[in-house]
């Protein structure tokens, strides 16, 4: 079980019951109807537990499929930038050791390279 916050608004047009994530999709800018843009309603659907696959838990799920689909794409962009942030803190960790033990006090020029995959660093 995996348990996350992620909130997802969207709209839905009261008189057909169509539900889209964005109001332009229920939006007709071409009818005539005045009173149409009261007719489409802006909700929210919070979401606090997803499957381990990723899949919204049913106890927390919307009955509109979209709204579901939209949090499972939220959830795995989450877990994506979590990933990333795990190994660009662990390079991180690295480079201050490095620069922690350099001596910026010394009379003497010293180098230090950093190389990583196509990277590389000078430091005096």
């Amino acid at each position: 079980m995996i348990k996350r916050n992620i909130e997802i608004e969207y709209h839905i047009r009261q008189s057909t019951g169509e539900v889209a994530l964005t109001f332009m999709d229920l939006y007709n800018p071409n009818n005539n109807q005045s009173d149409e843009c009261f007719d489409i309603d802006t909700r929210h659907h919070k979401f606090d537990a997803f499957k381990n696959n990723g899949k919204v838990s049913k106890t927390c799920a919307s009955k509109y499929e979209i709204v579901n689909r939209a949090a499972e794409k939220a959830l795995k962009t989450q877990l994506e930038i979590e990933k990333d942030c795990e190994k660009d803190q662990k390079r991180a960790n690295q480079l201050s050791e490095i620069i922690n033990n350099a001596d910026f006090t010394s009379d003497t020029v010293e180098f230090v390279t950093i190389k990583r995959e196509n990277f590389s660093f000078q430091m005096v």
